[in-house]
């Protein structure tokens, strides 16, 4: 996800990767460099959002389709879970004119039916 000066929040995520030989069965270490390595990433305007893994990019589209988006949710259970990395999410993916755009990026890019 976007995180900008941020990167405290995802301090406990790993920034190793594999990089996968298509046509070998060869295959080693790669260190990760965010964000242009990220899968889950759009660009809307010039500016890039991106999301570290499957998990985020989900959490990212639910905030962003959410009438109230708010960033702490609530379970059918009851509890709360505060999600601090959608506090770095920059204002222009937000406005009611990128929304649309931005939720319809993030659906292809999960692989969602968009109808």
């Amino acid at each position: 996800m976007y995180v900008g000066g941020n990167r405290a929040v995802f301090a406990s995520l790993d920034n190793e990767g594999v990089l996968v030989c298509k046509t070998c069965p060869s295959a080693q270490r790669y260190k990760l460099n965010w964000p242009e390595d990220a899968y889950f990433q759009i660009t809307y305007k010039g500016q890039k959002l991106w999301a570290y893994n499957r998990a985020f990019a989900v959490s990212l589209l639910a905030y962003l389709e959410s009438e109230t988006r708010k960033k702490t949710m609530v379970s059918d259970g009851g509890a709360r879970a505060t999600r601090p990395f959608l506090n770095s999410v920059p204002t222009l993916f937000q406005t009611a004119k990128a929304r649309p755009i931005v939720v319809r990026a993030l659906k292809q890019k999960l692989g969602h039916r968009i109808a």
